[in-house]
């Protein structure tokens, strides 16, 4: 996460989360259903793996 994004994440996960998995889901869903790369909607599970390295 950027560091200008910290702050705000902390103090508003759900939105902040919910629109991470949201863009990148969209992402990879328009990358996907070009003809010319794949030509096909995903499927998809979304796992956040995170931790804090000063623990």
């Amino acid at each position: 996460m950027p560091e200008g994004l910290r702050g705000w994440m902390r103090s508003h996960p759900q939105l902040g989360y919910d629109a991470l998995f949201a863009a990148s889901a969209q992402a990879l869903q328009d990358l996907a259903a070009n003809p010319q790369r794949l030509g096909a909607q995903l499927g998809m599970l979304g796992v956040l793996h995170s931790w804090n390295p000063r623990n």
